[in-house]
């Protein structure tokens, strides 16, 4: 009698179990359904000065990458260890997956539409401590390897096709560019102070720019951006601004110029640029991300984020791209993740309003935000 009451208790157990965990799931599940509170919205610059970007989410672990509208897969997930580790680059492809090259890791990450991560190269292979990343109008991926000194060509599926730039780096490259127009490659040297120019199939062509600080020369050069006129534009780190290139190599001019006082950049990291003439930089000792109307005459300067460990913050924002609807995704090396940030255009403003009362809810948000963030740097 004892033994066939054990083996009921045995048999009723794990029913108990499923029923509770079917009713865990029913909970979330009618918890997805009700309407959650409004999130916070966080926009730059701060109110009463026109709002150009707004803040709206950051990925640093792998429950970051499911849908805001699926708890139940984020509870079954729990937390998770951080995804990247030093995230240095990001480019956004024709099918909307994100590449993420993570240096310490040794892959890019592809981050997929689904919500789902893969690593490339697709073989398991290590990349030498990939840096900046770019791909071409045939999809194929450039990723510059810093151990390797060179530049390795992926398929689109992540394949390695060949390499580029084979013994004629001294140094590691750093941040590349693809013109597109042209089958151009573009990759900045920081310890020689220049930038290498190849063809896409990997012949050299020479180099832009030469060691100094006047106009026309380098030091230590990082991201690079080709506009729609062929021009490169080369954030110039050290000497605190960007030099741009004419399509024939010859010096152009250089951001900021005599006369313009909207914005001084103290460390210019990342850069990329908009069909449109808008050109957003990353400026890393200042931890802001940086946008500009016009290459001859800026008018129009944005500066979003500060020194701080808030999400809206930065600590070392690294590399960057924008999207044709003005999506901006954002690396940051110290705080391991990858910030997702939106142009407030017409468009996206004409179902994302933001009210008077939301912009003076803002503007209190952004002063405290901005206190914390003075009271982060005095602790340390």
């Amino acid at each position: 009698m004892a033994t066939c009451h054990g083996q009921r208790t045995e048999l009723i157990r794990p029913f108990k179990l499923l029923a509770a965990l079917i009713l865990f799931i029913c909970f979330l599940s009618i918890s997805g359904c009700t309407s959650p509170p409004p999130q916070p919205r966080y926009v730059w610059p701060i109110p009463p000065q026109t709002p150009r970007v707004e803040y709206l989410s950051t990925i640093s672990r792998s429950e970051d990458l499911v849908a805001k509208n699926s708890p139940i897969k984020k509870a079954l997930l729990g937390k998770q260890k951080p995804l990247f580790q030093t995230p240095f680059d990001v480019i956004v492809r024709k099918d909307g997956a994100l590449l993420v090259s993570d240096t310490r890791s040794g892959i890019v990450w592809k981050l997929s539409t689904t919500g789902k991560a893969s690593a490339l190269p697709n073989n398991g292979t290590k990349l030498g401590a990939p840096l900046g990343i770019d791909y071409d109008s045939d999809g194929n991926i450039y990723v510059a390897e810093a151990t390797r000194r060179r530049v390795v060509v992926l398929s689109p599926e992540g394949v390695v096709i060949r390499t580029i730039g084979d013994g004629v780096f001294e140094a590691n490259p750093a941040f590349i560019a693809i013109d597109r127009q042209r089958n151009l490659l573009y990759a900045s040297e920081p310890r020689r102070h220049h930038i290498h120019v190849f063809t896409c199939t990997g012949k050299h062509l020479g180099t832009r720019g030469n060691p100094g600080v006047q106009p026309g020369q380098l030091a230590a050069p990082q991201g690079v951006a080709v506009n729609s006129h062929g021009e490169l534009i080369v954030a110039d780190m050290l000497n605190a601004r960007l030099s741009v290139f004419a399509p024939d190599g010859t010096f152009a001019r250089l951001i900021p110029f005599n006369g313009w006082g909207p914005y001084t950049f103290d460390a210019p990291k990342g850069i990329t640029v908009t069909d449109d003439g808008w050109i957003w930089a990353t400026d890393q000792r200042a931890g802001a991300l940086v946008g500009f109307n016009n290459l001859e005459k800026p008018t129009v300067v944005v500066t979003a984020g500060h020194m701080s460990s808030h999400p809206m913050a930065f600590a070392a924002p690294s590399g960057l791209t924008i999207t044709d609807d003005g999506a901006i995704w954002v690396t940051d090396i110290l705080l391991q993740r990858l910030s997702h940030w939106q142009v407030l255009t017409p468009e996206y403003l004409k179902t994302h309003p933001i009210s008077p009362a939301t912009l003076e809810q803002l503007r209190q948000k952004a002063q405290l935000i901005n206190q914390e963030s003075k009271e982060e740097h005095t602790l340390q």
